[in-house]
């Protein structure tokens, strides 16, 4: 299934708080993230995941100046 409302919220230069909206059939989520246009599966590209069982993660290794994209 598909998560909606994928948002970053408390944004800052390189820790932003993911937040997307909650599942009630989920008891945890992948989240995937990395530099603009990276393939989630990999981590060649410096792209990063985490387990987490909220709605919602901080990422706090970004590089500022950057694009970045992420999925749950």
């Amino acid at each position: 299934f598909f998560l909606v409302s994928l948002n970053v919220s408390g944004l800052s230069d390189t820790s932003p708080i993911l937040v997307w909206a909650n599942s009630p059939s989920a008891i945890s989520y992948l989240v995937w993230y990395g530099p603009q246009g990276f393939y989630q599966g990999t981590m060649t590209t410096a792209g990063g995941q985490a387990f987490t069982t909220a709605n919602s993660y901080t990422v706090d290794t970004l590089s500022a100046s950057n694009c970045y994209e992420f999925l749950v």
